[in-house]
């Protein structure tokens, strides 16, 4: 049976396009994550399945299979991941072999599947892509150095365009994957100019195709300038990267990104001090307070998975809760849809749990909800009488 169109257990995050981190997943269906450990390893988070969770704490994941397995070969971890991220999972030569391997991969939550065709039978795999929803669907394409973005995608594309279709018409998604050459064209370039030239690029090929278009860098991960260019045109990034740096280590404007430094690439501000506008929210929603970040306060945050700030009166990073024992342990953080703001979501601890100073669990006086109606309002609507 076809998969639903969403199936995935938690509510959708609408992120802007940014870092897409990749985690390895080998044969036995478990997580191999040496490539990311060589920075993101430390004590509090060296578990695979918590350092795995912690990068997706940003936005989307893609699950790297070495092999194409289906879901009942993976590890709890790898599904537990799968259940509690936006995952992106493949890539599959769909075929009636993997058919199944690809559905039970979006019955049990994945966000997106990533797709080719095979060298034979190709027309029985576009019927296959034609069961699927398009929503959930990336059709992927090598993007070779000396070739352009449509040439790439129509390459990709051709089993789909020689049964008279569109690819946008079984896929929203199209992921160009590039190799080394073309992931050092920024710093060998300078000031992103490689990363632009992608870029543009890109975007074009997107908007002719009517495509969600993102870019996967195989070999070596993308520079900050990459990203941050890379996502001025709402094109994410996909790469192997670390989380953070390590703590103590200064935070660069350049070098390869992590899943820290990425979140401050995709970023803006207009204050002098260089500071974001930061918003702070429980898991339902309720907002706690306002603070600023630092480059260095996201990058610890993200490294320790705690509520991690900028304190402008200290002049000095405020990790929340080391004095009063209301600390805050991180869930997700992602850019307003003008990339000049913040939201970390966090789960508020402490006895009481109070995110403000005053011992209250908000900055405008405890949280809403229960609170009952002022002396002489009307019921709610559904307690009035006929």
């Amino acid at each position: 049976t076809s998969p639903s169109q969403d199936t995935h257990p938690f509510p959708r995050r609408a992120c802007s396009p940014m870092l897409t981190p990749q985690l390895r997943v080998n044969a036995n269906g478990q997580f191999d994550l040496a490539a990311i450990c060589s920075e993101g390893a430390l004590p509090d988070r060296s578990d695979s399945l918590t350092l795995a969770k912690s990068h997706g704490v940003c936005g989307d994941l893609e699950l790297c299979l070495s092999e194409p397995i289906g879901p009942d070969a993976a590890s709890e971890a790898v599904l537990e991941i799968v259940r509690s991220t936006r995952c992106w999972v493949g890539p599959f030569e769909l075929s009636a072999d993997t058919e199944r391997f690809v559905v039970d991969w979006l019955d049990k939550g994945a966000h997106v599947v990533l797709l080719t065709f095979p060298k034979h039978g190709a027309a029985a795999a576009v019927e296959i892509m034609s069961h699927l929803p398009r929503s959930r669907v990336a059709l992927v394409a090598q993007w070779a150095e000396g070739t352009s973005a449509q040439d790439a995608m129509a390459k990709a594309a051709q089993p789909i365009t020689v049964e008279n279709k569109r690819p946008s018409d079984l896929a929203a998604y199209a992921v160009l994957r590039v190799g080394l050459v073309a992931s050092k064209q920024g710093a060998a370039m300078g000031a992103a100019a490689g990363a632009e030239a992608l870029r543009d690029e890109a975007k074009d090929c997107g908007r002719t195709l009517k495509m969600a278009i993102r870019i996967a860098f195989e070999n070596a991960p993308p520079s900050l300038a990459d990203v941050g260019a890379l996502h001025t045109a709402g094109i994410a990034a996909h790469a192997t990267v670390a989380l953070a740096a390590r703590a103590g280590k200064p935070v660069f404007t350049e070098g390869p990104a992590t899943v820290a430094s990425g979140l401050v690439a995709c970023s803006r501000t207009d204050r002098s001090d260089g500071l974001l506008t930061t918003v702070v929210v429980d898991e339902r929603g309720v907002c706690l307070g306002l603070v600023y970040s630092s480059a260095e306060s996201v990058q610890e945050s993200v490294r320790s998975g705690r509520g991690v700030y900028y304190s402008r009166s200290r002049s000095s990073l405020w990790r929340k809760g080391d004095t009063s024992g209301a600390w805050q342990g991180l869930l997700q953080a992602s850019v307003d849809c003008d990339s000049d703001a913040l939201r970390f979501v966090v789960t508020q601890h402490g006895e009481p749990p109070a995110f403000c100073h005053l011992g209250t669990r908000t900055c405008w006086g405890e949280a809403g909800g229960g609170g009952g109606a002022p002396p002489g309002a009307a019921p709610p609507r559904h307690e009035r009488r006929a």
